[in-house]
């Protein structure tokens, strides 16, 4: 390769000067969509409710 700048190099360079930058993505919007979806769905569902899990010393924990 030369150390001169051609009239290639220049075409390159202007085309990327030129290049219109990437637009973002609107991510902030798209996971607030997100969150407030996961909000409306965890609900519980209606019906019976399980009774809760008793409160003691598990098997293994017993010495």
């Amino acid at each position: 390769m030369s150390g001169h700048f051609t009239d290639r190099d220049e075409r390159m360079w202007q085309r990327r000067a030129e290049e219109r930058p990437a637009r973002p993505l609107p991510a902030g919007a798209w996971l607030r969509a997100l969150r407030i979806g996961l909000k409306r769905r965890s609900a519980p569902p209606p019906g019976p409710q399980r009774a809760p899990a008793p409160v003691g010393p598990r098997p293994c924990e017993q010495a």
